[in-house]
């Protein structure tokens, strides 16, 4: 009986936190203005001046693959094993 006075509480209190709250016309409206803004384009800034120490020797870097041969997959089953003892 005791268990059920408590899930009546709860639903009514869920139910009382969910209803909708008048607005009481305080808080921010958020904006202003007076019209339209359109498309802006933004611009890029200006690098600072601070990073010129790091960027002054920067250079690009390239990746060559190393040489490779493929082969094909043994076929033979496995001679040797390795146990690793992890304790």
């Amino acid at each position: 009986m005791k268990l059920l006075h408590i899930i009546f509480l709860v639903v009514i209190t869920a139910a009382f936190s969910c209803k909708d709250k008048p607005n009481t016309g305080g808080g921010n409206t958020g904006g202003g203005g007076t019209g339209g803004g359109g498309n802006v384009t933004p611009t890029d800034p200006a690098t600072a001046n601070t990073i010129g120490f790091f960027m002054n020797e920067w250079t690009g870097k390239t990746f060559t693959v190393p040489a490779h041969t493929d082969v094909a997959k043994p076929t033979t089953a496995a001679t040797s094993f390795v146990t690793i003892d992890a304790g």
